[in-house]
């Protein structure tokens, strides 16, 4: 018979935490809730104002009071079986057992914070067996309760007719009478939006597993341990897009803080095998009517680094904050390199027809013009050249004066120095070299310290050669000043390997050179 055999039907926790006696069944029982414990995240009450529940991961006993673990919270918070069945210990403890098995498999036995999609399924169906509340909404959940108004994250669409969505113990209710631009979460192509939380089903947990590799391999710098724990926080949510019937497309990870009216982005990221093909901006105007219409709560808040803050300003962020601090300061990670921006979204806007809605105005702004526009008039030609005159006033010549030109215009015109993108070029030029990495690409190359250089580049260029051209006017259009531009990140990627500095910062000059030049209306 195993130690779990010997056990009554039902555990007392305190008796079991408490009891002094060196009976040896209470001492191995004491023995399984520890191991049962160290598995499993805390569930009490954080004493951290600005999230939930406390973050803490697994029990870990505070080596000054063993009656607590590390985060001051008792035991039963961790794993409360006073209400478990024997056969359901058992099962825990099988369940701890294959866990320590996977962390010793994978050489992570020491590592407290490992997490994967098999410990995190293993957890879940330990979390069912704890909590009997939890198991029964998950049973609702799979049956497709039609009783059932909660946001029900296991669904495979995001339904935004649903009449609350439940967090904090505060309902918000959703508009079931309105028609909801997010209703249509399906894409061309086999892509669809999928709303994720950690709610202990297997197909969220897969899929947050997938967005969490795809945050991870967007952003490097990036501690992989601390975007785990935020996408499989129980506080965060996440939108995905989503190629049938798993493969995750991009995504973005939010945390909504109701009582302050405001959203938090966190991690926001797009495949980069499926850049430039527009995901990014469906993902955002998605987001925002989905906010919008089922939180009522119009203002969003992010950190930027340099390479997303043309993105963010893109799509309405501005790094003039208006939130008044007291709403969000403290609750939001601060982090260093990154710039705070803030959106405020206009209610009547349906941002998923944005497109349309700008189409519609410039052809109505143009039917206007036709309508209130006179006909151009047509002069006779001017007969006195051919009496011999030389020289006649400009003035004088029929539709001169109408039209409003003076002599003082056309002298304006002359004097005008350069062509009209002449300071748009002198921004980009200028925003390029203010990034600390791209100081080997502002002069020429040195042939003296790099011998074989010009052997291989045939046509080489530099920033400062840029610059020059700008200011002698030899680029007819934007275009032309972006083949010039291309070319040094491609001498680079050319002559260096694909593992040096040179070729990676290449790399990154070209996305900000792209997206600065994206932002002036330029691709190519």
């Amino acid at each position: 018979m195993s130690i779990i055999d010997q056990q009554p039907t039902h555990i007392s926790v305190e008796s079991s935490t408490n009891n002094n006696n060196n009976n040896n069944n209470n001492n191995n029982l004491r023995d399984i809730l520890i191991k049962i414990a160290r598995i499993m995240p805390c569930t009490a009450k954080s004493s951290n104002f600005s999230q939930e529940r406390c973050s803490c991961t697994g029990w870990q006993q505070d080596t000054l009071n063993t009656e607590f673990c590390i985060c001051h919270h008792k035991i039963n918070s961790h794993a409360d079986i006073s209400k478990v069945s024997r056969d359901d210990i058992k099962k825990l403890f099988d369940y701890t057992v294959k866990i320590d098995e996977h962390l010793t498999k994978h050489g992570k036995t020491l590592d407290s914070e490992y997490e994967d999609f098999y410990i995190i399924s293993l957890r879940a169906e330990m979390t069912k067996i704890m909590d009997p509340l939890q198991k029964s909404l998950n049973n609702n959940n799979n049956h497709n309760n039609s009783n059932n108004n909660n946001h029900n994250n296991s669904n495979n669409h995001i339904n935004s007719n649903n009449n609350y969505h439940n967090n904090n113990n505060h309902h918000h209710h959703h508009n079931n009478n309105s028609s909801s631009s997010s209703n249509n979460n399906s894409l061309e192509g086999g892509y669809k939006f999928r709303l994720l939380k950690n709610d202990g089903t297997r197909d969220n947990l897969a899929l947050l597993t997938g967005i969490k590799v795809l945050f991870t391999t967007a952003l490097p710098h990036m501690p992989a341990n601390y975007i785990t724990r935020v996408v499989y926080d129980y506080n965060h949510y996440s939108l995905a897009i989503v190629k049938e019937p798993s493969k995750i497309v991009g995504g973005i990870c939010y945390r909504p803080f109701f009582e302050k009216r405001f959203i938090e982005i966190v991690f926001f990221a797009i495949d980069s095998d499926q850049q430039v093909k527009g995901f990014g901006s469906k993902l955002m105007n998605y987001f925002k009517d989905y906010i919008k219409e089922n939180y009522n709560i119009y203002d969003f808040m992010v950190y930027a680094d340099d390479l997303a803050i043309g993105f963010f300003k893109k799509h309405g962020f501005t790094k003039d904050i208006t939130l008044d601090q007291e709403r969000w300061g403290g609750y939001i990670k601060d982090y260093t390199g990154a710039t705070l921006m803030q959106c405020t979204l206009i209610p009547k806007v349906k941002y998923n027809q944005i497109r349309q809605i700008l189409e519609k105005q410039k052809r109505a702004v143009r039917e206007k013009l036709a309508k209130t526009n006179k006909p151009p008039k047509i002069y006779k030609g001017l007969t006195c050249f051919q009496n011999g005159v030389k020289y006649i006033d400009p003035m004088l010549v029929p539709g001169i004066k109408e039209s409003g030109w003076t002599p003082q215009l056309d002298q304006r015109a002359k004097n005008t120095k350069h062509k009209a993108h002449y300071n748009i070029m002198l921004d980009v030029l200028k925003q390029l070299k203010n990034k600390h990495i791209s100081m080997p690409f502002r002069e020429p190359v040195n042939p003296n310290e790099v011998s074989d250089y010009y052997d291989i580049i045939k046509d080489p260029m530099d920033l400062s050669t840029v610059l020059k051209r700008v200011e002698n006017d030899r680029y007819q259009s934007l275009s032309e000043f972006a083949v010039d531009v291309q070319k040094i990140w491609d001498n680079a990627r050319t002559y260096n390997k694909s593992d040096t500095i040179f070729y990676k910062s290449a790399g990154e000059l070209e996305a900000i050179f792209r997206e600065i030049m994206f932002l002036n209306g330029v691709r190519y």
